[in-house]
């Protein structure tokens, strides 16, 4: 079921571009594996600050650079420009990002809204299907909390640029303190050159603990890797992969 997309026929009324759209809704059974504890942030890392509810819920607020943060109206060039911008946003005060839902023009089927959400957006969907009638040897951490932070992004039809049509700022949980933000899913990324030191560390036979070892001190420091070792294994992985099929 990963990747599943559900369409829906639905129309949006005044103010939508265009006749009645197709709606995407995509990754929504991507659950985020993110093993952070960020129950106990750093002292004086201020990355965010909170504000109590009168329900007794909480609001983590992001800190940070104004003219750093989108806003309504912000414009941009391409959809995925807003996407970078809202990932880099992200990135600078503590959380990960996902795309979440689209919608389609139904006369050439090009999407005319994309909105990006924070990963822990939404409930995990537990599939009592996949467990019944067997244990579950290692349950993944829940990282899904419901929270309602997200960009949405539409296209003007006569300037072609995509426009904010929306900005959530709150977090419903506790944003990551700096140091670990290099491990949220959205975050990590394998550069040209590491790929080129993994590849000769590889075929020196090297295991992905020795390779990360060595680009822990290559880099000076973990934070600085920009990825985890789980994803140097999976490289890793998909190289032998490629080897094996010639």
């Amino acid at each position: 079921m990963d990747n599943e997309v559900l369409e829906f026929d639905i129309g949006l009324g005044g103010g939508s571009v265009g006749d009645d759209v197709v709606v995407d809704i995509e990754n929504a059974l991507d659950d985020v594996d993110e093993d952070i504890d960020n129950s106990s942030p750093a002292d004086g890392a201020g990355f965010s600050s909170s504000l109590v509810l009168s329900g007794g819920g909480q609001l983590y607020v992001p800190q940070g650079d104004p003219d750093l943060e989108p806003y309504e109206g912000m414009e941009f060039e391409s959809e995925e420009a807003a996407k970078a911008f809202y990932n880099s946003y992200a990135r600078r005060v503590g959380f990960s990002t996902r795309v979440s839902s689209s919608r389609r023009s139904r006369k050439d089927g090009a999407i005319i809204q994309r909105s990006f959400v924070c990963a822990k957006e939404g409930f995990r969907n537990l599939n009592e299907k996949r467990t019944k009638d067997r244990e579950i040897k290692r349950p993944r951490t829940i990282t899904r909390v419901g929270c309602k932070a997200a960009l949405s992004v539409k296209i003007q039809e006569d300037s072609g640029k995509w426009v904010v049509s929306g900005f959530v700022k709150e977090h419903n949980h506790e944003l990551v303190p700096p140091d670990q933000v290099h491990c949220l899913r959205s975050h990590r990324q394998i550069s040209g050159p590491a790929k080129t030191l993994i590849d000769t560390l590889q075929a020196a036979g090297m295991g992905p603990r020795r390779i990360m070892s060595a680009l822990i001190k290559e880099y000076g420091g973990i934070s600085k890797v920009g990825f985890t070792e789980v994803d140097c294994r999976n490289y890793m992985r998909n190289n032998r992969q490629k080897s094996s099929e010639g």
